[in-house]
């Protein structure tokens, strides 16, 4: 079983998840023994803004959420769709991006309805990767990129951007005979990210 992901908020705490349904925390010196926290399913990412706060999702409609003692039960915000990835700022904010671009946001207690950031999609590729495509460094801003399609989408705290082309090798793959996917971005703010793609080129927001 491999790893799928993995996110620290400092030194001393790490929160991990498996391609499988097992979670492990780190406290600084030593990782915890496995967790399944998502009996039957995929996990895909976690992002865990505190040690006190954690969320993950896996390859289908399902979010568990972490309290810096326990974890929950799984919560399907997204039925018949499948998660991608998932981004928090806090324990108040997070977001989550399924494969048909919807996204759902997180206000402390309980997920939105999903709204369509990227009418494209994701175009991810053949079985589950776990990529990072969405990154929310505070509530007022993320950036979410969608694979095959070469395009990023921000989010200012309301509403999110058109799709805008940033990389065109990936947008113009889908006819040529290599597939190129734009499939992580990090933000560090609102007003410096990098994105990077499968063949290694990276994109930087400043």
């Amino acid at each position: 079983m491999g790893m799928a992901s993995v996110s620290c908020s400092s030194p001393s705490f790490c929160a991990a998840v498996d391609n499988g349904s097992n979670a492990f925390t780190f406290n600084g010196a030593s990782w915890s023994p496995a967790t399944a926290i998502d009996p039957g399913h995929e996990l895909s990412t976690v992002s865990c803004p505190s040690a006190s706060f954690c969320a993950a999702v896996d390859y289908g409609p399902n979010v568990v959420t972490f309290n810096g003692a326990s974890w929950s039960k799984p919560s399907a915000i997204d039925p018949g769709s499948y998660l991608q990835a998932v981004s928090c700022a806090s324990a108040s904010f997070c977001v989550a991006i399924d494969r048909k671009g919807n996204a759902f946001t997180f206000n402390g207690s309980t997920w939105s309805a999903p709204v369509n950031a990227d009418p494209n999609g994701l175009s991810m590729g053949e079985g589950g990767v776990s990529w990072p495509v969405v990154s929310c460094p505070t509530s007022n801003f993320c950036a979410a990129v969608d694979g095959g399609g070469g395009n990023v989408v921000t989010f200012d705290g309301n509403s999110w951007t058109s799709p805008v082309d940033i990389d065109s090798a990936a947008a113009n793959s889908v006819s040529g005979p290599v597939l190129i996917f734009l499939m992580s971005v990090a933000c560090l703010s609102a007003t410096f990210c990098v994105a990077g793609d499968s063949t290694g080129d990276a994109f930087v927001r400043s």
